[in-house]
């Protein structure tokens, strides 16, 4: 297996990810986010569903790391912060709920990473629309 240089700064060896130290020196073979609404139902006097409230976006990374063998790595439970995209100042704090390690090579391990947050992006879509509905009589 071909070793990979110590410091990658072309694009073909990896994604563009917004990780932080001590993975923004690494190669990152791949980066998903996935965004989940956390939400509840609402329902009538005779048990069907008829309004849904959004309270929450769970909102997870996962990424696929190719990490030389003398860089610390972080532990599940603790956090990192990701920047947002590109041309955006922002960031954002994420707990490690997994981290999964393969050694494939005497160099650099493969680390395998997921990351979660919530937004708190309350919205009280159909709240009106139950408040509205016709009730029995």
């Amino acid at each position: 297996m071909a070793t990979l240089p110590q410091n990658i700064t072309h694009a073909a060896w990896g994604v563009d990810h917004g990780l932080p130290a001590p993975f923004d020196t690494c190669v990152v073979t791949d980066y998903a986010e996935s965004r989940e609404p956390q939400q509840q139902y609402e329902y009538d006097q005779k048990g069907a569903v008829c309004g849904c409230v959004k309270f929450d976006t769970r909102i997870s990374i996962s990424a696929t790391i190719q990490v030389p063998k003398n860089i610390t790595l972080p532990t599940e439970g603790s956090t990192l912060t990701v920047k947002e995209g590109e041309g955006t100042n922002g960031s954002k704090v994420y707990l490690i709920t997994s981290l999964t390690i393969n050694q494939t090579n005497r160099d650099y391990r493969k680390v395998s990473l997921t990351l979660e947050r919530y937004s708190n992006a309350f919205s009280n879509t159909n709240v009106e629309d139950l408040t509205k509905s016709e009730t029995a009589s």
